[in-house]
C-alpha cells in the first residue's frame, strides 16, 4: 500500500510540475521499470501497484517532452510497453492503463506517433471486439448521419471520424 500511495504521489508530483519533472526521469523510469519486471501480477494489491507503475511512467514520459532526445528516449518506453503488452493478457487491467499513456505520449508527438500504430492498433480492434468497416465522407453527409438516433460521433486522433450505430450491429460507416 505505501509503495502504491508513492507511486501516485510521483505521478502527481511529475503531473503538476510537467516538464520540471523531466530532468529526474533517469532516476524514476529504471526503477518502475524494475516493479514491473519483478513484482508478479498474483493479487489485487500487486495488480494496483503495478498499473500504478504504469500510470507513473505515461506521466513521466508526458513530462519528457520539451527535452532534447525526447523521441529517443520515448522509442525506448514505447518499444518497452508494447513488448510487455505482448506478454500480459488482452483482458488485463494493465492494458487499458498502458493505453492511456500510449494516448498522453501521441498527444505529443501527434504525426510522428504513426509508427508505433502498427503495433498498437491490431489490440484496440482486438479489444474494441467489433467489425470495423470505414468510408470516408463529405462533411454534409457526415453531419446527416450523425443526426441518426443512437449514432455516436468518436474521434480517433484528429486523422478521422467515425459513426458508431447500434442499429445496425456497431459497424462503423
Amino acid at each position: 500500500m505505501l509503495l502504491e500511495e508513492a507511486l501516485n504521489a510521483i505521478s502527481v508530483v511529475s503531473a503538476v510540475i510537467d516538464t520540471e519533472f523531466a530532468k529526474y526521469y533517469h532516476e524514476f523510469l529504471p526503477g518502475l521499470k524494475h516493479i514491473l519486471d519483478t513484482i508478479p501480477n498474483t493479487d489485487e494489491k500487486k495488480t494496483n501497484i503495478r498499473l500504478s507503475a504504469i500510470e507513473c511512467m505515461g506521466f513521466i514520459m508526458t513530462s519528457m517532452r520539451t527535452l532534447e532526445g525526447f523521441e529517443q528516449e520515448v522509442d525506448a518506453m514505447m518499444e518497452y510497453f508494447i513488448g510487455h503488452q505482448k506478454k500480459i493478457p488482452k483482458d488485463d487491467p494493465e492494458q487499458a492503463v498502458i493505453m492511456d499513456a500510449y494516448s498522453q505520449v501521441s498527444s505529443h508527438l501527434k504525426e510522428k506517433f504513426d509508427k508505433y500504430m502498427p503495433h498498437i492498433f491490431p489490440g484496440v480492434l482486438e479489444a474494441l471486439d467489433i467489425e470495423v468497416k470505414l468510408v470516408t465522407h463529405k462533411n454534409e453527409d457526415f453531419k446527416e448521419m450523425a443526426k441518426k438516433k443512437y449514432a455516436m460521433t468518436v474521434s480517433i486522433s484528429y486523422y478521422a471520424k467515425l459513426i458508431f450505430n447500434r442499429e445496425t450491429s456497431n459497424q462503423i460507416f
